[in-house]
């Protein structure tokens, strides 16, 4: 038995792992992967190819930070070639570009990865980590990260289930169910995929849902459902025969002639007698569709395995995704735990998610600083070169535009307030619970989020909101736009929003958003006077904005001027 020992261990070498691995390169670190150097999960799933994850590659600027906002299947890397917009030029890519882009990904960059080598073992010693792998080599590590993935399905808990195919299992031959009826068990995104692909051929598709479907349109929620696979529901309000139902499935029984009998309840709350309904129906096949388990407890020791929910779906996670064994840190999809709002779930959210525990733990670990830029602020020069960089980096980034109100950049004040330290994507939970503890540093910061402002107007939908918002009250935005907040420790002190923007980008010909930031700032913390401030950073009446009229007289007269200030608006952004 060979021994080897390292100081970070990475379980799994799919996305999650090789982004983990890419940002640990310079230390003492190895993947562990159970698979071959061909081996991924999008070599097999989705069943049925066409990936969720958005692949737009014209987005108006050439900047690579703004065009990764809409780039949900990159992983982070310093090599241009590692761009998926060089795999695949459809929107909704096929999983085989993926496929292939992550085992480029593990490749190009030299990853240090043991391939052939499945975890058998997870237990601690006293100084971390004992990890035995199939391969007949035992390794010893004082961090672990798994990133395991998607272990297995999870299949709910129903007498008779086992009669039933399941999302990996069922046949995706069309023909196979040509007339027949077909019932689905779930109410996600892989349960509406098969639906979608069986809609034209089945007799009917019921979807069981048990609860009303989550739209991701409405929620904002990528892990909802997405457009690109609810025709069903389309044919379904149109009756088209197939149907959503909110049944609940209680027994499942095969009958001889090879059909499934399957009992199922309803609540009825709105009847007029409020209560249960009772039903029974005949299909031909049911498939379950229920997502999937990312907690694989059979590889960890007693005192090691970490604690998870009671459906084995999730282990729990603190803050900076630590799990209950300390040292243990789960990554990759699994780390939509604590986040079901933004894209945690997704390429696009956890590579930032991965980004951002490896600045934490190389700092508290290994001594290594936080990315981060210093700013003076002893003159106006220098409080209008700060502005400058806040606009460009809201305009900009993609960390907080998928980890929308998640994640964070920081700005941290020192205590004489004549400089501060901008710091890069951090868990927004994690810096309120710690009070912003990064040595050397003060306790007084601003938080820099996007975020939605929808949860104001939960009486309405979504769709509804077709018209810019209101720029004399930029807190009643709904659509995605920033949010700086003063703290002190964990104390709101006061904040301020800039309008949402049909492009979430802040430049403008007039400094109408720098203005209004740093008129703000300088309010928080004073750092020039008043008169000063009056002159650098006029403010900007919005209702004097020459496309902004009351009456139809008005607009037609001033209709020139108004096309002359369009055209000088790069963005030509009428939010």
């Amino acid at each position: 038995m060979t021994t080897k020992s390292v100081e970070y261990l990475i379980i799994g070498a799919g996305l999650a792992g090789s982004q983990m691995g890419f940002f640990l390169r310079d230390q003492d670190y190895v993947i562990l992967e159970k698979g071959s150097e061909d081996h991924s999960f999008y070599k097999e799933q989705p069943r049925h190819r066409k990936l969720l994850s958005i692949n737009k590659i014209h987005n108006l600027l050439e900047d690579k930070e703004f065009n990764m906002r809409h780039d949900w299947n990159s992983l982070i890397s310093d090599d241009p070639s590692l761009l998926f917009k060089n795999y695949s030029k459809e929107l909704f890519p096929n999983a085989d570009d993926l496929h292939k882009y992550i085992c480029d990904f593990r490749s190009k960059l030299g990853l240090k990865v043991v391939y052939n080598s499945a975890v058998v073992r997870v237990s601690k010693n006293d100084d971390g980590f004992v990890v035995n792998t199939s391969a007949g080599v035992t390794y010893e590590a004082k961090f672990v990260f798994v990133a395991t993935g998607a272990i297995a399905e999870y299949i709910p808990d129903i007498p008779g289930i086992e009669h039933a195919t399941s999302y990996v299992s069922h046949s995706i031959n069309k023909a196979d169910y040509a007339g027949k009826r077909v019932a689905i068990i779930g109410r996600g995104n892989s349960a509406f995929e098969v639906a979608d692909h069986l809609a034209g051929d089945a007799c009917y598709v019921h979807v069981l849902s048990g609860q009303p479907v989550k739209l991701a349109w409405n929620t904002h929620f990528v892990g909802d459902l997405r457009a690109v696979n609810n025709n069903i529901l389309d044919m379904y309000q149109l009756k088209s025969l197939h149907s959503v139902l909110g049944d609940i499935v209680t027994h499942i029984e095969l009958l001889e002639d090879g059909t499934y009998r399957v009992e199922m309840e309803d609540r009825v709350e709105h009847w007029k007698i409020p209560g249960y309904r009772l039903d029974v129906r005949q299909y031909d096949h049911v498939i379950v569709c229920t997502g999937w388990r990312y907690v694989d407890v059979d590889i960890f020791d007693d005192d090691c395995l970490p604690d998870h929910d009671d459906r084995m779906k999730f282990p729990m996670l603190s803050n900076k995704w630590e799990t209950s064994i300390p040292n243990m840190y789960w990554i990759g999809t699994g780390m939509q735990a604590i986040d079901k709002k933004a894209a945690s779930g997704f390429i696009h959210g956890f590579r930032y998610n991965v980004q951002s525990l490896s600045n934490i733990l190389l700092q508290e670990n290994a001594g290594v600083e936080m990315q981060h830029v210093d700013f003076a602020l002893t003159n106006t020069d220098e409080l209008m070169h700060l502005g400058e960089e806040l606009i460009e980096l809201i305009s900009t980034t993609s960390a907080l535009y998928q980890q929308n109100a998640f994640l964070c950049h920081l700005l941290v004040m020192n205590s004489t307030r004549t400089s501060a330290s901008l710091y890069y994507g951090l868990p927004v939970n994690w810096v309120l619970e710690n009070e912003m503890n990064i040595p050397g540093e003060s306790n007084d910061f601003v938080m820099i989020t996007l975020e939605y402002g929808f949860h104001n107007y939960s009486e309405r939908s979504s769709l509804t909101f077709i018209h810019p918002s209101d720029p004399n009250n930029t807190k009643c935005s709904a659509f995605l736009h920033p949010r700086f907040k003063r703290y002190i420790g964990n104390e709101l002190q006061g904040e301020m929003h800039l309008g949402e923007s049909l492009t979430v980008h802040y430049w403008d010909p007039k400094n109408r958003h720098l203005n209004n930031l740093m008129r703000w700032f300088n309010t928080e913390y004073e750092i020039i006077d008043t008169a000063k401030v009056e002159e650098i950073f006029p403010e900007v009446d919005v209702t004097k904005d020459p496309r902004m009229f009351t009456h139809l007289a008005d607009y037609e007269a001033n209709k020139g001027v108004m096309e002359h200030e369009a055209e000088d608006d790069p963005m030509n952004d009428a939010h």
